[in-house]
C-alpha cells in the first residue's frame, strides 16, 4: 500500500531513515532530532501539542489496505516506547475521485507526554510529538488554526460544501501588539487641496516563532498561505514573514510574522 503525507498536517511522516550513503540531506529527507553527520548526536525535538487537543490528520492511499495507525507513548520509567492505542480512520475522499483513496485520523490525546505514529502496512512513522499540559505551558505556545475555501496545497477541506478538515497546530513562540495601522483614502483637487475620502483603522499583530527546525519551515509556510487564519482565537492576514534567524548556529530558527487583524 502506498501512502502519501500531506505538508498541511500538523506533524510531519517519513518513510523510515534515509540511506545517507546514497542520499543528501534536503527538505523532504531530513528528519528533526535525528543525525545525519557521522558522529554528531542531535538534541532531541518535538513538535508541540496542547493536552486535551484534537489531532486531526490526512493521508492519501493508493490503495486499500490496513489503514489504522498505531499510536506509541514513551514510558518514562523504562526510556521505551511502547503502544498507546490505535486510530481507526474517516473517510473523506471526494465525491468523483478515483485515482487515491484519503483518510482523516483524528485522536484526542488527553495524557501529557511524548509519543509518534506508526503504520507497519505502510512503513511511515511520524515525526515525535509532546504533548504538554495546556494550562502549564500555555504563556510558551501559540495556538493557530488554519482553514482554505478550496481543496488546495494537497489538501482536502470541502467535498461539495461540506467541511472535510480543519487544521489545528501548536508552536513555540508568542503573539504580541504590533501596533495600529491605517489605510487612507485622499481626494485632490485641482489646486492640490487634500481631502480626506476615507479612512480604514486596523490592529496589528507581531507572531514570533521559536526553536523551529529548518525541516519544519515548508509546513509553517504553506499553514501561513490558508486563506483563514486564527492566532490564540483571534483572525488574522499575514502581512509579510520576516527572514529565518538562525539560533546559536543550530538546526533551530526563529521567525518573525507581521499580522494583520480581520
Amino acid at each position: 500500500m502506498t501512502v502519501s503525507d500531506i505538508i498541511l498536517n500538523p506533524i510531519r511522516f517519513y518513510r523510515g531513515l534515509p540511506d545517507w550513503v546514497n542520499e543528501w540531506p534536503n527538505m523532504d529527507n531530513v528528519i528533526p532530532g535525528e543525525s545525519y553527520i557521522s558522529g554528531v548526536d542531535p538534541v532531541n525535538y518535538y513538535t508541540d501539542w496542547a493536552i486535551n487537543n484534537t489531532m486531526s490528520l490526512q493521508l492519501f492511499l493508493s490503495v486499500t489496505g490496513t489503514e489504522n495507525l498505531t499510536i506509541y507513548k514513551l514510558n518514562e520509567t523504562t526510556g521505551v516506547f511502547v503502544i498507546h492505542d490505535t486510530i481507526i480512520p474517516t473517510e473523506i475522499t471526494p465525491a468523483g475521485w478515483v485515482s487515491q483513496k484519503v483518510n482523516r485520523y483524528d485522536y484526542l490525546y488527553d495524557e501529557a507526554g511524548v509519543y509518534f505514529l506508526y503504520s507497519a502496512s505502510a512503513g511511515i512513522t511520524s515525526i515525535k510529538f509532546l504533548v504538554s499540559t495546556e494550562l502549564k505551558y500555555k504563556k510558551r505556545l501559540v495556538r493557530i488554526t488554519y482553514q482554505n475555501s478550496f481543496n488546495d496545497f494537497d489538501n482536502i477541506f470541502f467535498d461539495n460544501g461540506t467541511e472535510r478538515f480543519s487544521g489545528l497546530c501548536f508552536f513555540t513562540g508568542r503573539l504580541m501588539l504590533g501596533g495600529a495601522g491605517n489605510e487612507f483614502s485622499v481626494f485632490e483637487s485641482d489646486r492640490h487641496l487634500l481631502t480626506k475620502v476615507r479612512a480604514t483603522p486596523y490592529r496589528m499583530g507581531l507572531l514570533e516563532l521559536e526553536d523551529i527546525h529548518y525541516a519544519e519551515m515548508d509546513r509553517i509556510n504553506y499553514i501561513l498561505s490558508c486563506n483563514t487564519l486564527t492566532v490564540n482565537g483571534v483572525s488574522y492576514e499575514l502581512k509579510e514573514m520576516g527572514d529565518p534567524e538562525q539560533i546559536d548556529k543550530s538546526s533551530l530558527y526563529k521567525i518573525s510574522l507581521k499580522l494583520t487583524q480581520k
